[in-house]
């Protein structure tokens, strides 16, 4: 994981590898922000926990429509 600051003293980033995408297998870096640097690292953790637990991925989730959702959800 690394963190970089962006604007002096106000923002930061970091970015860590979470675990690899099951369709392709290829790597999938995880990065947020926050206000301090270890703000910005814990919603890194927590979303590399939630991805290994659940494995929902959240953007994923934000783009998808209803309609989708519900196309998937009476496959089930």
């Amino acid at each position: 994981m690394y963190c970089k600051e962006l604007i002096k003293g106000k923002k930061w980033v970091c970015v860590a590898d979470g675990p690899a995408d099951p369709v392709t297998g290829k790597r999938r870096q995880i990065s947020r922000r926050g206000k301090t640097k270890k703000e910005a690292a814990k919603r890194v953790e927590d979303a590399i926990r939630k991805l290994e637990e659940n494995g929902i991925d959240e953007k994923k989730v934000k783009k998808m429509t209803f309609d989708k959702l519900a196309a998937e959800w009476l496959k089930v």
